[in-house]
């Protein structure tokens, strides 16, 4: 897997996602680990060698109401990857 790879999948879950009406969403760790047979370190290390267009990182929590809601585990943790 290449952080060009992951930039790919994480893009296109997340328009799926947009398409079906669900609003957007991202792929986890886990289910990106399971889509490449990689170990979550792999997924680590490919977000961080990222240098292309665009933006992809990892979303450790999500906005509740006016606070921040953390994951509990790093699979739990969202790859966002969005074009410019």
């Amino acid at each position: 897997m290449t952080a060009d790879d992951l930039f790919e999948y994480a893009c296109s879950y997340a328009k799926r996602a947009e398409d079906a009406g669900k609003g957007t969403q991202y792929p986890t760790v886990r289910q990106a680990c399971k889509r490449f047979r990689v170990k979550i370190e792999d997924v680590e290390s490919a977000v961080y060698d990222w240098n292309g267009d665009g933006y992809i990182g990892i979303a450790v929590g999500i906005r509740v109401g006016s606070g921040v809601g953390l994951h509990k585990s790093r699979g739990e943790c969202q790859v966002e990857a969005y074009k410019d």
